[in-house]
């Protein structure tokens, strides 16, 4: 358990066991990472995705990943350097769906939906 969030932590050698397995599956690539879609919040200090501890911009805990019906959707939690989706940034606490093909903006690394 993350001391800062709350959040869940994943070794990283758990961190892909799973992928492929349900039927929701879904990831974001790009900045040499593959980074698989699953429900928790994620930041530089604490979340789903440790890999982001050597990231400069993206904040301590900057955003939260979710589902809502059968859709993936990202939240910004009032980080420093924002959230972008297809080039719009995100409103604080306010949920927005993604899907495969959008691009996915954290502070300043690129993702795309797959």
């Amino acid at each position: 358990m993350c001391a800062a969030c709350g959040s869940e932590l994943i070794k990283a050698g758990d961190f892909f066991a799973d992928a492929g397995k349900d039927d929701c599956g879904g990831v974001l690539s790009g900045e040499g990472l593959t980074l698989r879609l699953t429900e928790g919040d994620f930041g530089r200090r604490c979340g789903i995705w440790p890999e982001f501890a050597d990231f400069p911009y993206i904040s301590g805990i900057h955003g939260h990943i979710g589902r809502q019906d059968s859709s993936w959707t990202i939240t910004d939690l009032g980080s420093t350097n924002g959230t972008k989706v297809n080039g719009k940034p995100l409103c604080k606490d306010e949920p927005v769906r993604i899907n495969p093909g959008d691009v996915v903006e954290i502070a300043t690394s690129k993702f795309t939906v797959k």
